[in-house]
């Protein structure tokens, strides 16, 4: 979703480069749940674009030096919580919104 109120859309956009202990997934699947359904009807410009699913299973397409544990090929699910390694204190993200 590009907009408030805007209608949900396909988008293309480039992704960085892996970083060490980062995995490539295609996702082949996603879950959209409650708060996606209401951030589609309730979203502000400062959180557009707005891909929603955020729960997803897929196939690992690459995997980083530091990775361990996963093969390419590999199927994964993906839960909401990213960029975490369970035990951190909360950190802001770069458009202030806080994540743990």
């Amino acid at each position: 979703m590009h907009g408030p109120g805007s209608p949900l859309s396909q988008w293309s956009f480039a992704r960085r480069d892996l970083r060490d202990d980062d995995v490539a997934v295609q996702i082949r699947y996603c879950g959209v749940c409650g708060s996606d359904l209401h951030a589609v009807r309730h979203g502000n410009a400062s959180n557009m674009p707005l891909v929603t699913g955020h729960e997803m299973t897929g196939t690992v397409t690459a995997i980083s030096l530091a990775v361990t544990g996963l093969s390419i090929g590999d199927m994964v699910a993906i839960g909401n919580v990213v960029d975490s390694c369970g035990t951190c204190p909360a950190r802001p993200d770069p458009v202030g919104q806080w994540f743990t």
